[in-house]
């Protein structure tokens, strides 16, 4: 008897004969409407990442925008480096960019990394891809020339 009270109160727990709905359960949706809305989500992650020149910005002095050519050679290697791959087996619709930084040493070594800022993902999966990226990187070899006493920023989109 008691349960049947309880189903009887208001939202306020009062006996006043309003009945509460039942929590709907989520609509399911086709797994073609479930890739559409995860492009639209990785379209918008995208168009509303930081750029290089940003990301520059606010790292300040020492830091340039990567010249179109050095930008375009890091975009092939990470593209050719397999990561992206691997983030997407364990999220199929993973989509994001990665913000690189490429600097010379004194000695001419030249250093690349992934920087966490200016690096975004729509899933966890993309640490999967930085963590990668960051092994892969350090046996890339660059023909671009890379200036000594200056870090270069470029940005890589994954879709």
């Amino acid at each position: 008897m008691a349960a049947a009270s309880a189903a009887a109160c208001g939202p306020n727990g009062a006996n006043d004969g309003t009945v509460q709905e039942p929590a709907r359960p989520a609509t399911a949706q086709s797994p073609e409407a479930y890739r559409l809305r995860q492009a639209r989500v990785a379209d918008s992650l995208l168009r509303d990442a930081m750029p290089a020149s940003g990301l520059v910005r606010q790292l300040g002095a020492g830091f340039a925008v990567a010249p179109a050519p050095l930008a375009r050679e890091l975009a092939r290697l990470a593209g050719s480096a397999g990561c992206f791959d691997e983030g997407r087996k364990a999220d199929p619709y993973l989509a994001g960019a990665v913000s690189l930084q490429v600097s010379a040493s004194d000695t001419g070594t030249v250093v690349i990394r992934v920087l966490e800022s200016g690096t975004s993902w729509t899933s966890a999966a993309g640490n999967v891809v930085n963590s990668c990226l960051t092994v892969a990187a350090s046996g890339w070899k660059i023909r671009q020339g890379v200036a000594r006493g200056l870090a270069y920023v470029a940005q890589v989109e994954f879709r």
